[in-house]
C-alpha cells in the first residue's frame, strides 16, 4: 500500500519539500489506522477467550 502511495505521488511530480511532508503525514495516518486494526483484533480475541457463566436481559458475569 504504501510503495504504490509513494509511486503515485512521484508520477504526480510534487515538489520535494510537499513530498516529504505529504508522505509522513501519509505513514502516521497507515501507522494510526494499522495500530487501531491491532488493538481490535485484540480487543476481539480478549471476547473469545471470555466465556459467559450466564447471560440474562440485564448483563452478563465473565469468567476468565
Amino acid at each position: 500500500m504504501r510503495k504504490s502511495l509513494f509511486r503515485k505521488l512521484k508520477s504526480q511530480n510534487m515538489s520535494g519539500n510537499r513530498y516529504i511532508r505529504f508522505c509522513k503525514f501519509h505513514e502516521s495516518l497507515i501507522e494510526c489506522i494499522e495500530r487501531r486494526t491491532k488493538e481490535e483484533i485484540e480487543k476481539q480475541e480478549l471476547e473469545k477467550r471470555l466465556v459467559p457463566v450466564y447471560s440474562n436481559n440485564i448483563g452478563r458475569v465473565w469468567s476468565f
